[in-house]
């Protein structure tokens, strides 16, 4: 039998549309697989592959045995009250678990319904929720912890950095010496020197060690040495030249004089402490051949050694100079040690 026109119509259609399919490279895989194909201009596109157990409903791999939203099939929505359960909406959930809105949920752990549906657990400052037998609970994120024990202010402490509490709850950093504790990368440390000191060696067990006004390794900051080749050495964290001089019942003496110049050292030590310009005389108080240095105050000098500066030495005692003093008055006056008696010796130490 020939074909009546509308037949012919018909066909021309079917025909036109399986061109048009073939030709744009279009496909759709068949149901259950999962997998979709798409195409963008020029015939290719990116493919999503949702797997044997999973559907592709939209942009998103989805379980249509148990997704409220997609029930079944893509955009099968159950009502609210219902749960989505092997594929059907149902009123009732397996396994003891509670419809919530669309979803069969476990009320004892889930932290969104948590002993009840829409019960959301809102954690503290620094933690994330929990949801224990139905009951809500908090957990701090790495690095914070809740050392106070207080629910209201949450993991309140940085375990890298606070120094009562460093590393773990409880460990509070040591003291330190001529400074402040610190806690870094949660290790105990040095946090911070008086003015004046520093670590220089960066060892936190012995604190800021370093006396930055006279280490002359270390004269002002750390790793600032002065020169030994010019005599120099540290005052006040500067570097000048000279010789700091120590001498007992003193503080520190600085003079302008060569190593090894010891009538020089003690004629200048007898000017800067007394104040009053030194005169030299050839006696000595301990048996030496060399003299001494004495205030020009009226008082001092003499061979009664009412007060002098003797750059020489007792004998087996070749570091010190001897300090003179046969007079009680004198000796006040200008500070001997207190340990020395009437008539003793105080000591200045030769450079």
């Amino acid at each position: 039998m020939k074909p009546t026109k509308l037949s012919r119509l018909a066909i021309f259609g079917w025909a036109t549309l399986a061109l048009a399919a073939w030709s744009c490279g279009g496909s759709t895989s068949p149901a259950g697989t999962g997998t979709t194909t798409t195409t963008g201009t020029g015939g290719t596109g990116p493919t999503i592959d949702c797997g044997k157990d999973l559907a592709l409903c939209g942009s998103l791999c989805v379980d249509t045995k148990s997704d409220g939203k997609n029930c079944g099939a893509c955009d099968k929505a159950c009502p609210v009250g219902q749960a989505c359960v092997a594929g059907k909406c149902s009123f009732n959930c397996p396994g003891g678990l509670t419809v919530c809105g669309t979803d069969c949920v476990d009320t004892k752990d889930d932290p969104a319904h948590c002993g009840g549906c829409d019960t959301p657990c809102k954690p503290p400052m620094g933690a994330e929720g929990l949801c224990l037998a139905g009951q809500c609970s908090f957990r701090c994120v790495m690095g914070l912890a809740d050392c106070n024990g207080k629910a209201d202010d949450g993991c309140e402490t940085t375990l890298a950095t606070a120094k009562q509490n460093c590393g773990k709850c409880g460990n509070k950093c040591p003291p330190v010496t001529n400074g402040d504790p610190g806690c870094k990368d949660s290790k105990c440390g040095v946090g911070s020197c008086v003015m004046g000191f520093d670590n220089c060696d960066n060892d936190p067990s012995n604190g800021c060690e370093t006396d930055l006004s006279k280490d002359s390794n270390n004269c002002g900051m750390c790793g600032k040495a002065c020169s030994s080749a010019n005599s120099e050495f540290c005052n006040n964290s500067v570097c000048q030249q000279g010789l700091l001089i120590k001498v007992e019942g003193h503080a520190d003496v600085l003079v302008s004089c060569k190593p090894g110049d010891y009538s020089c050292e003690a004629k200048q030590i007898c000017e800067k402490i007394t104040g009053f310009p030194c005169l030299y005389q050839d006696y000595t108080c301990c048996g030496g051949a060399t003299g001494s240095w004495y205030p020009n105050d009226g008082a001092s000098g003499s061979s009664s050694f009412n007060f002098t500066y003797n750059y020489d030495f007792c004998p087996g005692n070749n570091n010190y100079g001897n300090i003179c003093a046969c007079n009680q008055n004198q000796m006040a006056k200008y500070g001997l040690a207190a340990n020395h008696t009437y008539c003793g010796l105080g000591h200045w130490f030769r450079q």
